[in-house]
């Protein structure tokens, strides 16, 4: 064995996987998931547990917070001196992992987005210290950052007065093998809809207020909007209330809610267009990597995106 193999001997352990927002398919985090255990296999990097609801969960805070709570344990229990810890960013990161670090173990740390987005999503942290006490904390005692643009390193550094001299920026990719795997939406399946093959536009995510789905929403109502123009929302979330009723006013509004990953693709792939609208704000200003841009792209489906820094440069 030369020095390189016993350098990449050293570098690489067991990995624990640490995904504590829902990781249900269809979702960000869930597509997040399926990658990265992707590319680790890819590159033979043996990932000793994976601790993520990967299932559909229960409804409530009081099912939420227990189920947070024993992955949490189940976390510590997974981690150890001689494993890394990798996770994505979430404020009940920081119990695992310093106890990771106290046991003199490695954590990358994935932090896909800023505090204003889990404040867009919950209206109700932005009244709490969640940054000073939970996400701060957990991002110093790190060994490494990744994040999907440089406006959140630069957020880390500038807005919360952190170095990151082991930050690196990897961006949002998608997977080639479901792109190309996509089954249509059939013709009878449209027609039952009033639909047809890339005669509609589809907005695809989870719809979050930041998204702007009261944006689309106005937009369809301007006399701009041609008449013979369908949208199909595809999702669910804080925004879904103005989805269902504007599809119980307007016929050109379908709602189809949450579906497969490989349902979404092949919403996507039939329609006419995509739309990837982002508010302005500081959910926004520190760049995106949305997913949603790049399957359009790869399935050839034209894309109206917002100019929001990284969205509209990956279009």
């Amino acid at each position: 064995m030369d020095d390189s193999d016993q350098q990449r001997g050293r570098l690489v352990k067991d990995v624990v996987l640490v995904w504590f927002e829902s990781a249900e398919p269809g979702t960000a985090a869930g597509q997040h998931l399926e990658g990265t255990l992707q590319r680790l296999d890819e590159a033979a990097v043996p990932v000793a547990h994976v601790v993520a609801q990967t299932g559909a969960s229960r409804p409530g805070w009081i099912a939420r917070v227990k189920r947070l709570a024993l992955m949490q344990v189940r976390a510590v229990r997974a981690g150890g001196r001689e494993r890394l810890l990798l996770g994505r960013m979430h404020p009940a990161s920081l119990l695992p992992v310093a106890l990771q670090k106290l046991r003199g173990g490695s954590v990358v740390l994935m932090v896909q987005g800023n505090t204003a987005d889990m404040h867009a999503a919950y209206p109700f942290t932005a009244r709490l210290p969640i940054e000073t006490l939970f996400i701060k904390p957990t991002i110093a005692m790190s060994t490494s950052l990744v994040a999907p643009s440089a406006g959140i390193l630069d957020w880390i550094n500038h807005d919360l007065g952190l170095t990151t001299p082991r930050g690196f920026v990897l961006e949002n990719g998608f997977n080639g093998d479901s792109v190309a795997a996509v089954s249509p939406i059939s013709t009878e399946e449209l027609a039952q809809m009033g639909l047809r093959h890339n005669g509609f536009v589809v907005f695809v995510g989870k719809f979050a207020t930041w998204q702007g789905i009261d944006t689309i929403l106005a937009a369809l109502d301007s006399e701009h909007w041609p008449d013979d123009l369908p949208i199909v929302f595809v999702g669910d979330g804080a925004d879904e209330p103005l989805v269902v009723a504007a599809a119980a006013r307007d016929s050109r509004v379908h709602y189809v809610g949450r579906v497969s990953a490989e349902r979404a693709l092949a919403w996507t792939g039939g329609a006419a267009m995509s739309l990837a609208v982002r508010k302005a704000g500081p959910a926004s200003e520190r760049g995106v990597s949305p997913y949603k841009v790049l399957e359009a792209a790869a399935l050839g489906t034209p894309v109206v995106a917002t100019r929001v820094r990284g969205q509209s440069s990956n279009g």
